[in-house]
């Protein structure tokens, strides 16, 4: 509280404001200068407020961002805070998938809604993690590019950046756009390659359910029942009537051949490969439209 204010002069003029609060066991949440100006100051129970965390926690929140709170004041709540997390099994240093994080800060950003950055600000340093001045090794250029390329690689780049030093700028940007260019092209192969793989893996996909949709009617028992019915049921030859003309059945008509050609090889040919056919004894045989 401002030393310039008067809390009695207040009281006098407007009236008592805002309360004190208290905690369930009457602990001062806010309104210690209240309670120094009046120790009848009208007061409020907040009976929530039931363990060391909580009053901690709503000290914090009822008076963090007011102008005339004193430093102390914050580093108190916070690190106050900081140990009873701390107690309860958080540790500054804990290594979470290979990275070391402050759980304690966490915890304090949770709880408090303040950022991480003010919670460090006033966190004590036996609840920070310890500074790693570890200094990195300066490694050249050099051996990181022969690290990633390897040798022959790397005396290849080498080679290549020395000569593209001579160039004149103009070479350099004909050189640069070609580079250009040819990314493009290999960006736009890389994209039609996985265009085509997209459609092969797609093609196996339905290729796959339409075998699983046969695998699956073959195990259907109506279906099954189907097929062997159809498959027992008799089947009759086709009886040919040879005193038709043209009306063979088992053989599709075909571009009629001169005469001279059923006459021929063609015909004795038709003989040989069909010893049981009715045909030769028809008495259609010389304008039959189907041998022929």
């Amino acid at each position: 509280m401002s030393e310039d204010y008067d809390l009695k002069r207040s009281e006098n003029k407007v009236g008592q404001l805002y309360p004190i609060l208290k905690s369930k066991d009457g602990q001062i949440i806010d309104g210690f200068h209240r309670q120094t100006a009046n120790p009848n100051w009208k007061t409020l129970v907040v009976p929530e407020i039931d363990t060391e965390e909580k009053l901690l926690l709503a000290r914090l929140i009822a008076n963090f961002h007011r102008r005339q709170v004193e430093r102390w004041e914050k580093e108190q709540w916070i690190n106050g805070l900081a140990r009873i997390y701390q107690l309860q099994g958080l540790s500054a240093e804990k290594v979470v998938l290979g990275k070391t994080v402050n759980q304690l800060v966490q915890k304090l950003v949770e709880t408090t809604g303040l950022s991480d950055r003010t919670i460090t600000e006033f966190l004590s340093s036996d609840f920070k993690q310890p500074p790693t001045n570890i200094p990195r090794p300066n490694v050249p250029s050099f051996e990181k590019v022969e690290k990633v390329l390897g040798k022959k690689g790397a005396e290849k780049y080498r080679k290549q950046v020395l000569e593209e030093a001579k160039l004149t700028p103009q070479e350099r940007g004909a050189l640069t756009k070609k580079r250009a260019q040819e990314k493009e092209e290999r960006d736009r192969k890389r994209e039609e390659n996985r265009r085509i793989r997209e459609e092969k893996e797609k093609k196996k996909i339905e290729e796959k359910a339409k075998t699983f949709k046969a695998q699956e009617l073959m195990k259907d028992p109506k279906f099954q029942r189907d097929l062997i019915q159809e498959l027992q049921k008799p089947r009759q030859p086709q009886i040919i009537n040879t005193n038709s003309p043209a009306v063979c059945q088992n053989l599709p008509p075909i571009k009629p051949l001169p005469q001279a050609d059923i006459k021929g090889e063609h015909l004795n040919q038709f003989w040989k490969e069909q010893p049981n056919c009715l045909c030769k004894k028809c008495e259609y045989i010389d304008t039959c439209m189907v041998i022929r």
